[in-house]
């Protein structure tokens, strides 16, 4: 080969006019390293002599993508190789020093005339001065060889410059003349410089890489392999036994040097950042709460997408930068109180490579006003037969802020991605929230397209989907609650919803855009719907494929919670609603779950103070009995129980001024005639009648036209009977009558998906 010069500096002197006699004043471009709490930055250490290779490594190298040739399209993209393997800081070109944080070198590649064809590697401006040349030879590693040979075979690729803190106090093995400096797992830091006008092998066979213009200023046209200022003004990422802040200093060794292969502890190192994670090992926060950052540059998506197939466990936030894709194959499980997921930029990609894969986090979150395109959470079960991400929600204290994912989702190209969300089966975790807010998709080839997958929903806590989303594969409901924030917040419109059991939660002002939402396919299902936005058409029963019951509003129904009695999941204002069904048939088996807050002798609204159903027509299966379940809301932000009188006179009439509690009201309702139609329902009011300390009241239904109205008489104590008409045995026949048949898709207890 020719002989092909690389002059690389941080020098403010252009190389190539002579080395300056000293250090130029003034000089700003300085490579520094960090302590191991990740603060106090200083200078990389030079050598001695320039010889010995005692300072900290600086290597010239550039990128291979997937197709295994030297990139020349994309910086940063694909994977690190080195054309260089004892240079380190200090060196010099000539015969002058160098001090700590900087070098300049005069470097040559050219035929020795070696029977292997080998290359010479020249640290000098004269060749033939062996006493300061460094070998690429029979005697160096092959590896560096075959680099430069790609680099050869490549049209223009882009070159850079690697610098490591290697040489500084605790980091063993020494480095040494024979060995050279040594790459510390886990403990060395690294950083990479690139620029569009770097390339190999440069005009004439002659490239000039200066870390500052030719107005000795700072060249800042340069790029980083991790953008420590930009990290730094996100208040992202972070470093060192001390979770130190990255510095606002690009020029500053910031990202962890992994292997490929052996475990980091980020206990013991600390928070870390790492670019393009790959390979395997473990890594793992025993506790301390570190932050791991996994960063990947622009165009490493697709075939060069970064995989690692090891395992992220423990206390750890895990931050995605960069506006690549990093790809996790095997268990990700950062369930612990501050183990979240944070995508600032790019895709994370959960990819099973096996069935029954552990990924889980205590919850996903983003910000899309830090990062320059949308950040994308992506689930890829081609690799595996099932795909299941749990959002953990183990601490009460995350706001919704918090658990909010304002990114794109996409889903995968086929099959079911589950969304598991609170891993908990107390009663409490069904307020906890995962809210989805950006476009859920399909994908294929890291582009969003529709999407034949089907998204499942398991777990006790809620999942919250507000965003215009466009996947097809149908939405299945298995436990807890779905609420849809978007006409077409549960997919394209032609997708069929399926509730097995659990909640679909319609909020207010929503039409939803599905015209199929069916309950379990046997028939036995535990399935509810409600909220206070639309629905088009709906069956409610006990028959294959309805929905079991109807609960408006955001309360959580008596159908998965008898023994609570009163219920107090949620004794927020949206506990109560008015939900709307256009065409609703209420079959047999059909329950109805009614709601109230409290009572008022002043009067109160339907939809606000109690559960309203409004419809357009409500169609009643001939010859059935439908049932209403009484609940009561109670809760320290409504002064006291729930649902209670503020007497003990007859003052719940009063909210109407004809016929009690309008509960439901459209336009036409076929199968029932106008007046008391109390002998078509039963209403079960032993859940609610303990709660306000009323047992012997007696609740019935009256129609009026379009309008249906839960009324109610209270009945006096038992002695007032025995004493005025000895009916002793009247109160156990009212207490028999609105005692229910309860529905066979009831349960007693709360159950795990």
């Amino acid at each position: 080969m020719s002989e092909t010069f690389i002059f690389w500096e941080t020098w403010d002197q252009l190389i190539g006019q002579g080395p300056p006699a000293s250090d130029p004043a003034g000089s700003t471009v300085v490579l520094k390293a960090l302590t191991n709490a990740g603060d106090s930055p200083s200078p990389l250490v030079a050598d001695s002599d320039g010889t010995t290779h005692t300072g900290d490594l600086i290597e010239l190298g550039f990128f291979v993508n997937a197709a295994g040739a030297a990139e020349s399209s994309t910086r940063f993209k694909g994977t690190w190789k080195p054309i260089t393997s004892k240079t380190t800081i200090g060196q010099k070109y000539g015969g002058t020093a160098v001090p700590d944080g900087e070098f300049q070198f005069k470097t040559v590649f050219t035929d020795d005339g070696g029977s292997s064809g080998n290359n010479l590697l020249a640290l000098t401006g004269n060749p033939s001065a062996t006493a300061n040349t460094l070998y690429i030879g029979d005697d160096q590693p092959t590896d560096i060889l075959a680099n430069i040979d790609l680099l050869n075979a490549s049209s223009n690729a882009f070159i850079g410059v690697r610098f490591y803190d290697i040489s500084t106090a605790g980091n063993p093995p020494t480095p040494s003349d024979t060995d050279g400096p040594t790459k510390v797992n886990g403990t060395t830091r690294y950083n990479t410089i690139m620029d569009a006008a770097w390339m190999w092998p440069g005009e004439a066979a002659k490239e000039v890489i200066s870390l500052h213009d030719s107005d000795g200023g700072v060249d800042n046209s340069v790029e980083f392999e991790f953008d420590n200022t930009a990290a730094y003004t996100a208040n992202l990422a972070k470093v060192g036994t001390g979770n130190t802040r990255v510095e606002n200093d690009d020029y500053v060794a910031t990202v962890t040097y992994h292997d490929g292969s052996s475990n980091l502890a980020l206990n013991t190192i600390g928070s870390s950042v790492i670019s393009g994670l790959s390979g395997s090992g473990t890594l793992t926060d025993n506790g301390s709460g570190k932050t791991l950052t996994l960063h990947s540059r622009t165009g490493n998506t697709v075939a060069d997408a970064y995989s690692f197939g090891g395992t992220i466990t423990g206390d750890t936030t895990v931050i995605k930068t960069g506006e690549g894709e990093q790809k996790l194959t095997s268990t990700l499980s950062v369930s612990d109180t501050t183990g979240f997921v944070y995508i600032d930029d790019g895709i994370f990609n959960l990819a099973p490579g096996t069935t029954g894969v552990t990924q889980s986090m205590e919850y996903l979150t983003s910000d899309t006003s830090l990062g320059s395109t949308d950040p994308i959470f992506a689930l890829d079960n081609d690799n595996g037969a099932d795909q299941t991400v749990t959002f953990g929600l183990t601490d009460s204290s995350h706001t919704s802020t918090d658990r909010e994912f304002k990114g794109k989702v996409y889903l995968s190209d086929s099959g079911t991605n589950t969304l598991k969300v609170s891993s908990n089966t107390a009663s409490g975790d069904y307020a906890k929230t995962q809210i989805l807010s950006g476009v859920i998709s399909g994908s294929s080839g890291g582009t969003a397209q529709a999407g034949s997958a089907k998204l499942k929903k398991t777990g006790k806590g809620r999942l919250e989907l507000s965003g215009a989303n466009t996947f097809n594969g149908g939405v299945d409901i298995d436990d807890g609650t779905v609420v849809a924030g978007h006409a077409d917040a549960l997919g394209a419109s032609g997708n069929t919803v399926t509730i097995n059991k659990g909640k679909l939660e319609v909020s207010s002002g929503i039409t939803l855009s599905q015209g199929t939402i069916n309950g379990a396919a046997s028939g036995t299902g535990k399935s509810m719907i409600g909220g206070a936005g639309t629905v088009s058409t709906l069956t409610i029963g006990s028959g294959n494929n309805e929905v079991s019951y109807l609960s408006p509003g955001r309360g959580i129904s008596s159908s998965l919670t008898p023994s609570l009695k009163a219920v107090d999941l949620d004794t927020g204002t949206d506990a109560i609603g008015n939900f709307t069904v256009n065409t609703l048939n209420w079959n047999n088996g059909g329950v109805f779950d009614w709601q109230i807050k409290d009572f008022d002798p002043a009067g109160g609204t339907a939809g606000t103070h109690w559960d309203k159903l409004s419809f357009g027509t409500l169609n009643f299966q001939s010859g059935q009995n439908f049932d209403i379940n009484i609940i009561a809301l109670k809760g320290d932000s409504f002064d006291g129980t729930m649902g209670n009188v503020s007497n003990n006179g007859n003052t719940w009439n009063n909210y109407s001024t004809t016929n009690g509690f309008l509960f439901a009201a459209g336009t036409t309702i076929n199968g029932l005639s106008d007046g008391d139609v109390s002998s078509s329902f039963t209403v079960r009011s032993d859940d609610y009648s303990p709660s306000v300390g009323h047992w012997y009241g007696d609740w019935g239904v009256y129609k009026d036209g379009g309008n249906l109205y839960l009324t109610y008489s209270a009945v006096p104590e038992p002695s007032t009977y025995i004493m005025v008409t000895g009916l002793f045995m009247l109160p156990g026949f009212r207490m028999f009558r609105k005692w229910r048949k309860k529905s066979t898709s009831s349960v007693t207890d709360i159950e795990e998906a």
